[in-house]
């Protein structure tokens, strides 16, 4: 809730919007309408199942997945790297479409999913192309990552400090208990 509402104050222009949080296990998916929660659904496909099943479908364990990684955005990179997360966003566009019921009674315009890496923009994709999902979603639905860089112009991270759930809490915190002109946070 603490997210919602600090993204409610930096993009006051969007009082309703769904957001999505899946920076481990799970995926926590909450609707807002017009600033107030609406629903809320728990899947059991969060950025670590993509990991996973990228490593799984790519043939590595979990100590050289960072090395794949990073290689994927080298236009060399092996062919098998781009089909594992491709199979990965598949599994994952089916878990999120478990998830339309909750945009039943009120379908948003736009997502902000949260998370720094790369497996936020490829639960991105996997939104985006859940088919379920795009039956009850409107067809100029919009999906926003929220991640450290975007948060950097309202909040000071540490050298080290790459948590957008910890700096929209911090936003937050900020916004309902001190004034925004007398302090800055530390993350």
């Amino acid at each position: 809730l603490s997210a919602a509402h600090a993204l409610s104050v930096l993009a006051p222009h969007t009082p309703s919007f769904l957001l999505c949080d899946g920076e481990g296990e799970i995926a926590e998916l909450l609707l807002i309408k017009e600033t107030i929660p609406e629903a809320h659904a728990t899947i059991p496909v969060g950025f670590a199942t993509i990991l996973r099943t990228i490593a799984l479908h790519a043939g590595v364990g979990h100590e050289e997945l960072p090395s794949l990684l990073s290689l994927i955005a080298h236009p060399r990179s092996a062919i098998h790297a781009h089909e594992a997360i491709r199979l990965a966003e598949d599994e994952c566009s089916r878990a999120l479409g478990r998830a339309d019921a909750i945009c039943h009674s009120y379908a948003p315009r736009v997502c902000y999913i949260i998370g720094d890496g790369p497996e936020a923009a490829w639960f991105a994709d996997a939104l985006k192309h859940s088919p379920r999902l795009r039956l009850a979603l409107p067809r100029d639905f919009d999906v926003q990552i929220v991640s450290t860089p975007l948060l950097k112009g309202h909040l000071s991270f540490s050298e080290r400090g790459r948590d957008a759930m910890l700096g929209l809490e911090a936003l937050y915190a900020r916004d309902r208990f001190i004034d925004a002109d007398s302090q800055k946070f530390y993350v």
